[in-house]
């Protein structure tokens, strides 16, 4: 396990990789700053998992997540790297769901957070150290490319449309094409709101429901005060 402050431990002998998300954090365990940074990166765009626990009566915008016991006795909210591994600590009778990493993180940040729990290597995050993160990650390179996009799938602006601006707290939205270094191209969806004020990932989620999406989508989330974004405009009431 990974602490707060990002000091790498071995992995257990029985920690596979397996995605690239977790190769970068295993590469956490024997590299330096420079590893750290990139899986710090991919963060923030990979698929971050968790195990949803609703409870009759709940509205569709609520999201609740499995949360685990730490050694303190104080609870954590429990994200993975992979769907098995969700299954593999939270049970087979749960219902794994994933989320673009940024978008995960800055719903859940007011709480601490386990990755990977139960596995032989993860991260554990105070709710200061999770906002240090996620204010280090604003400040990397974004895409290379950016522009008005041409190329979309089918439904994608639709289902956007249709769930964030039917809620008021997200004040612009732009959907833009991009091409980070090293050619990978997707899109780019940023928006105008304060995530501790809306369920950003239960609307992504919704809006992402049967389109056929098989390219990277990077979500980015800013204060109304900054400028407009990039792209196409999806929501503009500011």
């Amino acid at each position: 396990m990974t602490d707060s402050d990002n000091r790498p431990v071995p992995p257990s002998t029985d920690f596979e990789p397996q995605n690239a998300l977790e190769r970068l954090l295993s590469a956490t365990t024997s590299g330096g700053a420079a590893e750290r940074a990139a899986f710090e990166q991919a963060l923030m765009t990979h698929p971050l998992w968790a195990a949803l626990t609703p409870e009759p009566g709940d509205a569709e915008d609520v999201i609740r997540l499995r949360s685990v016991t730490q050694s303190d006795g104080k609870t954590a909210t429990a994200l993975f790297t992979s769907r098995e591994r969700v299954v593999a600590t939270c049970g087979a009778e749960v219902e794994p769901r994933s989320w673009p990493g940024r978008a995960l993180l800055e719903t859940v940040r007011r709480n601490p957070v386990i990755l990977n729990a139960g596995h032989g290597l993860g991260v554990r995050w105070t709710p200061d150290a999770l906002s240090r993160l996620l204010a280090q990650g604003r400040t990397r390179p974004m895409p290379t490319d950016m522009a008005v996009p041409t190329d979309l799938p089918a439904g994608l602006v639709e289902g956007l449309t249709r769930e964030l601006t039917a809620e008021p707290t997200i004040r612009a939205v732009w959907l833009a094409a991009a091409q980070w270094e090293g050619g990978e191209n997707g899109f780019v969806l940023d928006l105008r709101a304060d995530p501790s004020e809306v369920a950003i990932p239960a609307l992504i989620n919704r809006a992402l429901e049967g389109v056929p999406l098989d390219r990277r989508l990077d979500v980015v989330v800013g204060s109304p005060a900054e400028p407009d974004g990039t792209g196409l405009a999806v929501v503009g009431r500011r």
